[in-house]
């Protein structure tokens, strides 16, 4: 099994939030304009949803990847997931979420999407470093475009209720959500929170990545 890039100090320091933390790998989608299942890319030398479950590992007591009926047929016994809810069908990335907290509505949840390729394990440890007891809610933030990145985010346990009650209403929107209850914003490198949605970017998002390994030999 090939794992992600390990950093035991940063592992050590994020062991008081680990027992609180749920991980969830988002899978699921149509991925229409890359043609392709994006969680089955290779960036890192394994799939991109085994690549982020190990990740998220380091961090969390436990995690699933999230993934709807067809891709769960083919994700290994060595991992756990969530398959898609049908009550939550066509709701768009929600239903990710939706899904997971109806079977563990107790649970804090750090959720990824599997299209962002530049994430490591030193940007997620800075993330979950700036949660506390009293973060409701906190996400990766793009200043430029005023947006939050829903799927790069944190979602506690105490704010699972409210979170139902506006995704159930007629706005499925977790942008929307993130806006109402203020959540925190977290700012980095913009490239680092790059989503890839094409050929063309995962061609260019490999080249990168395969530079950095290189440069760091």
């Amino acid at each position: 099994m090939c794992w992600p890039d390990v950093n035991y100090s940063l592992v050590l320091r994020s062991i008081m939030h680990k027992q609180n933390l749920t991980g969830l790998v988002v899978c699921g989608g149509k991925s229409s304009r890359m043609g392709m299942d994006k969680s089955k890319i290779i960036y890192h030398g394994q799939q991109q949803r085994y690549y982020l479950y190990n990740m998220l590992s380091q961090f969390c007591n436990e995690v699933f990847i999230s993934c709807n009926t067809e891709q769960a047929e083919f994700i290994s016994t060595d991992y756990k997931f969530i398959v898609d809810e049908k009550a939550y069908a066509d709701v768009g990335p929600a239903v990710a979420l939706l899904s997971a907290v109806s079977h563990f509505p107790e649970r804090n949840w750090i959720v990824i999407g599997c299209d962002y390729p530049f994430i490591s394990t030193k940007i997620l440890e800075d993330f979950i470093s700036t949660l506390k007891e009293k973060t409701i809610a906190a996400a990766f933030y793009n200043p430029p475009k005023k947006v939050y990145e829903p799927l790069l985010g944190y979602y506690s346990a105490g704010i699972i209720p409210q979170m139902i009650n506006i995704l159930e209403g007629e706005d499925y929107s977790l942008q929307h959500f993130l806006k109402i209850v203020n959540a925190n914003k977290h700012v980095t490198d913009k490239e680092e929170i790059k989503n890839i949605n094409t050929p063309d970017e995962m061609r260019a998002a490999k080249i990168i990545l395969k530079s950095r390994e290189n440069d760091s030999k």
